[in-house]
């Protein structure tokens, strides 16, 4: 587990440890690491803990949500919910947001958590490692069998980010959604390419509409409720995004994380037969295309399933942002290359 403060990282292991089966406890155990993905130098020392503790990493969801909401435009929610309240309720712009400040190393601070942190430790851990007292220090702890899982959202809109002037997202008021949109673009530009060179799978998932604790803090006692009820309301008229429970929005997450009849990556992507005409996919039998958003989504009753979203790419949008954060990658290479030591020597 992963995060800036012990407490979130104790309640999400008493969490998941609740679903342990108690004749099976030795089968799971759990490890942390504590780290700010706004601070490149804490991110190296996670990266190092490490690469000091395991042999390999065979999942890793890169989850950060930073962002800088700020509660609710009631005006504008109220707008939106009486012209279309599905669009609304999904893809609404009614949530205020502060503009992403730069973090104290000078990178925007959205950017930064979103979607440079996440790429720095893959380039990282994708690499043979530095440090004499790893496991194995000729080994990266990420290789062949080895898949990622870059955690996307329903939000991340085609229009949603100025790639050209504004890739740090310190104009925009809307960073969150415009991460997001990154995340996806820089998926579309790089998927092949790990699978060739390092053997390992990355997939874009989200997880659909849900309670989510980043967001729900910013409402009170009555729109909290309100929302909930619209929530259900929305998915019983048909929406297949509002998954609400936490637990059924991970289910794409885990379901493609334990799925074995994947594609060569030399090839044809392949696409499932079984696709229905809105867009999902059934459990049985489907072939993944990597190429793919894959989202939680749900039926009117709660059950569970996959649903796919192609991913727009204009004008060699996914090159640039892969060309920004591999120009910033080696800078920051450069920048830390002093600060890896061997802390056993003392």
């Amino acid at each position: 587990m992963s995060s800036r403060t012990f407490p979130n990282v104790k309640q999400a292991i008493n969490t998941i440890k609740g679903y342990v089966p108690v004749d099976r406890p030795g089968l799971v155990e759990f490890d942390y690491i504590l780290f700010d993905q706004k601070n490149m130098v804490s991110v190296l020392s996670a990266v190092r803990d490490l690469e000091v503790r395991y042999d390999q990493i065979d999942y890793l969801y890169f989850n950060a949500c930073y962002s800088m909401f700020d509660g609710i435009d009631w005006a504008m929610a109220a707008k939106e919910m009486v012209t279309n309240p599905v669009e609304a309720f999904t893809y609404g712009t009614f949530k205020k947001q502060r503009p992403s400040r730069p973090s104290d190393d000078g990178i925007g601070a959205v950017f930064h958590a979103n979607v440079f942190t996440p790429w720095f430790m893959l380039r990282r851990l994708t690499a043979k490692r530095v440090d004499t007292n790893a496991v194995h220090a000729d080994r990266s702890l990420l290789r062949e069998g080895s898949k990622v899982f870059w955690v996307s959202s329903l939000t991340s809109k085609e229009d949603s980010v100025d790639v050209e002037n504004d890739i740090e997202l310190t104009h925009t008021l809307a960073s969150y959604e415009a991460s997001k949109r990154l995340i996806d673009l820089l998926h579309h530009a790089t998927y092949k390419q790990l699978y060739k060179d390092h053997g390992v799978q990355t997939f874009l998932v989200e997880p659909g509409i849900f309670e989510s604790t980043s967001f729900v803090p910013s409402l009170n006692f009555v729109s909290y409720w309100g929302m909930m009820l619209t929530f259900y309301l929305l998915r019983w008229f048909g929406s297949p995004h509002h998954n609400i429970d936490p637990y059924k929005a991970a289910s794409a997450f885990v379901y493609l994380a334990l799925l074995s009849n994947l594609p060569e990556l030399d090839g044809p992507q392949g696409n499932s037969s079984s696709n229905s005409a809105d867009g999902s996919i059934q459990s049985s039998g489907d072939v993944v295309d990597l190429s793919i958003k894959y989202g939680s989504a749900t039926h009117r009753n709660g059950s569970e399933y996959v649903y796919r979203h192609v991913i727009p790419v204009n004008n060699g949008e996914d090159e640039k942002v892969l060309k920004y954060v591999e120009g910033l990658y080696k800078v920051w290479n450069e920048k830390l290359k002093d600060q890896v030591i061997d802390r056993y020597q003392f």
